[in-house]
This record gives C-alpha cells, sequence and structure tokens, in this order.
C-alpha cells in the first residue's frame, strides 16, 4: 500500500485498494452475493488490477456465472472482467 503511485494513494478509499492478503478479497465476495442483485442473464462488470484476469474469472466461474470475457484498456492491459448470471 505505501509503495502505491500517490495520486491512487491519496484518493482512493483504503478499503477499495487493500484486497486483502492476496489481493482478490472483495472479488469473492462482490461475485458470490452478486446473483442475488443481478436479473437472470444480468451481466457484472469488474475493474481489475494488473495481473488479476485469470483469478477472477475462475472466482467468477466458481460462483455460477458463465460467458465470462476480459476487456483491456486501451494500453494493452487486461482491465475488466464480464461475467453473465446464469
Amino acid at each position: 500500500m505505501p509503495n502505491l503511485q500517490p495520486e491512487i494513494n491519496k484518493w482512493e478509499p483504503r478499503n477499495a485498494l487493500d484486497g486483502g492478503e492476496d489481493g482478490l478479497s472483495y472479488y469473492r465476495t462482490i461475485l458470490s452475493e452478486a446473483r442475488g442483485y443481478l436479473m437472470i442473464s444480468g451481466v457484472i462488470f469488474l475493474e481489475i488490477g494488473e495481473g488479476q484476469a485469470e483469478e477472477v474469472s475462475v472466482i467468477a466461474m466458481q460462483n455460477g456465472f458463465c460467458n465470462i470475457s476480459v476487456i483491456k484498456d486501451y494500453a494493452g492491459i487486461e482491465r475488466i472482467v464480464s461475467a453473465r448470471a446464469l
């Protein structure tokens, strides 16, 4: 956390930046509860950190999502995971 860029560390809420020991705890929580908020075939979009696409995709699959895809940002970095509720 202390090594984050100042423009991130200074303005983003601490709980938005600290994802637990492996950086994925919020994705586990969100994806385990999201289907209760989505309509059948609803889609969730998650902004992810660099290098997290595969792990977040697996978490989505484990929570019953399908049609999982990854969207890259303009720099070519995997930045968004989208998943459809069954």
